[in-house]
């Protein structure tokens, strides 16, 4: 799990750091919390029994979080 949560964060900083500019933060939230009922989705897919709830994947991200989104650059547009 340890594993797949470093991984995961590795490529949600990444993404952070590509679409991460001024007037994207609503965007960068929305696929956050997409990615987080997704997540949720195939960690339960890995028995035929449900693995995880949302009180208890809260729990989960609790000990092992996951990168917020951020605004990491000012965008490349300047108005004239």
């Amino acid at each position: 799990m340890q594993e797949q949560f470093r991984r995961l964060n590795a490529k949600l900083r990444g993404y952070y750091n590509y679409y991460g500019v001024n007037g994207n933060y609503a965007s960068l939230n929305e696929f956050f919390h997409q990615l987080q009922r997704l997540h949720l989705k195939w960690l339960n897919r890995r028995s035929q029994r449900q693995s995880y709830h949302w009180a208890g994947y809260r729990e989960l991200l609790r000990h092992f979080a996951l990168a917020r989104p951020r605004i990491a650059a000012r965008s490349a547009l300047v108005h004239r």
